[in-house]
Order: structure tokens, then C-alpha cells, then sequence
């Protein structure tokens, strides 16, 4: 594939983001508007990329090629890295090896290349059971699913690595993001889905926890994280803990369905997904570092949600 080689124009950040045809990715794109920046999707997808745009094509698992891509392209000031493999099932094996060593490749050949700064989005699931406050100098607890392990053996590989060549690794543990447009077997897709065709929802127990943060506020946290020049840890999430069958029961409500077409315990969905004790994340460092904090309410993102979904 030949690339088309774009000179950096006057004024501009250059900002290279993996993992933009996933969710956040999608609503992340817009905060870095094309006056301002000049913005590169990077996928080790090739199908995922088209000659001469800004989508570009590297295989993660190979540094040559990492190398060879950075060198027909002029670095960037800025890495955000949110491309992840298998996220459907978080206790597969790739989560640890081919994950793991992807991530590692990039940090490695970007910080070698001269790169300053590296954003990698974690996981509230590296804190594994714990319970109440989290924060981030917490140790994880209990059970911890192959894809949490990816996330922390990546994020401490990127710490170190950013004091050996003395450049910024900002790891930021991402609690749990919602909005519209997730991917189609979402538990708001399916709500959505089963409320408009008036079929019955069957769901488990839902009698874990969740701290949400609505996708507009999460990735707005990420473009200010990303303004920092610190190696880092923080936690992006609400501040507030819900149980999961209340979220779904407001939702429900928020749409208009009524309550007997939900069916709780009947049903694993999820099962695959990581249970969470009641739990929230501490906020203190993100408000210290960028004077802000989520503010959105359950009931108000659930509304900004519904009203996004109904527009697709």
C-alpha cells in the first residue's frame, strides 16, 4: 500500500490515535478538530485503512514496520492509544500476549523515535474487587480478568519506559463509558433494540455495580488529559457507583417501556464481563491536574444517550 506522505502544516499538532472504529474512539475524533490538529488513525487492520487519507496501516507485532511507518511520516507530538483486541471476551489469552506485546512494540519505537508523549487507555477492571473509593495508588484484589492483566502489565511497562527516555506516559484508568452508538450487542443497544420492537429483555440478576461516565464526558477528559506533560496515573470515571439493575431500570423508564418486559435473572448476559463490587473511582487527581470533573447525572446522560440513539 503506498502512503501518501502529508507535511505538517504550520501551527498544528500532529496526533496519531489508535483504535478510532471503536466507541470512544469515534466520539474522541471531533475533539481534535482539523483547524487545530492534524489527526492520523492508525489500524493494524490493513482493511481498516485507505491509500492516501489519514488512515495508516501498521502491524503493532512487527517493530520494522512500526519503524518504517514512522519514518515516512514525521513523528508526532501526540500518542493516544486506545486500540485493543478481543474487549468481547476479557478472559482471552490475547489480552496477555499479542495485546500486551503490540502495546509494548509502540511504546518502544515511538519513545526510540523521539516521541514526548504517550496516552494508553486502561481499565477500572485493574483494580480487579476491590470495593468503595478506588484510587490509583489502590492494589487490585481478588479474581482479575486476562484483559485487566493486559492493560496493568502495559501501563507499568509505559511508566518505566517514559523515565528511561525521559518522555510522558500518561496512563488513564477508564471506568465504565456509555452512550449511544457502543457496539450492537451493547446492553443499551439491546435495550433500545428490545424496546422498540416490544420484545421482552432478559438480563441476569444485574446486582453488581458500575461507576458510569457518559461517553461525551470520558472522552472530553481524555483531550484534557492529554495536555499534560507527566507521567502519570489517574482515574476517569463518575465518582458514583450504581447498581447495574437500577441503571437498566432507568433506562427502561427513560424510554417508556414498561416493567414487565424486563426480565432479570432469566438470562446471562454479561456473563462474560468482569462483576464489580460496589465501588467508584476517587477523582482527586483528575480534578487536581486539569480543574475538572464529570458532572452529568445518571438521569441526564441516560436522556443524552436515549436522544443520540434516537437520531441513528
Amino acid at each position: 500500500m503506498k502512503i501518501k506522505i502529508m507535511k505538517k502544516q504550520e501551527g498544528k499538532e500532529t496526533v496519531w490515535i489508535t483504535g478510532t472504529n471503536g466507541f470512544v474512539g469515534k466520539n474522541l475524533l471531533p475533539l481534535f478538530p482539523k483547524e487545530k490538529y492534524d489527526v492520523y488513525r492508525i489500524s493494524n487492520c490493513f482493511n481498516h485503512t485507505k491509500p492516501n487519507s489519514n488512515q495508516i496501516y501498521i502491524d503493532f507485532l512487527d517493530k520494522k514496520h512500526i519503524k518504517k511507518v514512522i519514518n515516512e511520516h514525521q513523528i508526532p507530538n501526540l500518542v493516544i492509544h486506545l486500540g485493543w483486541g478481543d474487549v468481547d471476551d476479557p478472559n482471552s489469552n490475547n489480552h496477555v500476549t499479542s495485546n500486551v506485546e503490540s502495546s509494548k512494540n509502540l511504546i518502544d519505537i515511538f519513545f526510540l523515535s523521539g516521541l514526548r508523549k504517550f496516552v494508553f487507555i486502561g481499565s477500572i477492571n485493574e483494580y480487579g474487587e476491590q470495593e468503595n473509593i478506588l484510587k490509583e495508588e489502590t492494589r487490585p484484589k481478588g479474581k482479575i480478568s486476562n484483559y485487566a492483566l493486559g492493560k496493568s502489565m502495559v501501563a507499568k511497562y509505559g511508566l518505566e519506559k517514559s523515565q528511561e527516555y525521559d518522555t510522558n506516559f500518561i496512563h488513564i484508568r477508564q471506568f465504565y463509558v456509555y452512550g449511544a452508538m457502543q457496539r450492537k450487542k451493547s446492553l443499551i443497544n439491546s435495550l433500545f433494540e428490545c424496546y422498540k420492537n416490544k420484545t421482552k429483555m432478559k438480563l441476569g440478576s444485574c446486582d453488581y455495580f458500575r461507576d458510569y461516565i457518559h461517553v461525551s464526558e470520558a472522552v472530553y477528559g481524555i483531550k484534557l488529559l492529554s495536555e499534560l506533560n507527566i507521567s502519570t496515573t489517574v482515574n476517569l470515571g463518575s465518582g458514583n457507583a450504581i447498581r447495574l439493575k437500577d441503571f437498566v431500570l432507568k433506562f427502561w423508564n427513560e424510554l417508556g417501556g414498561t416493567k414487565n418486559m424486563l426480565s432479570f435473572g432469566l438470562d446471562t448476559f454479561y456473563k462474560n464481563e468482569q462483576t464489580q463490587n460496589y465501588c467508584y473511582a476517587d477523582l482527586t487527581k483528575l480534578e487536581t491536574l486539569v480543574n475538572w470533573k464529570p458532572t452529568l447525572t445518571i438521569e441526564q446522560g441516560i436522556k443524552l444517550t436515549i436522544n443520540d440513539l434516537k437520531k441513528l
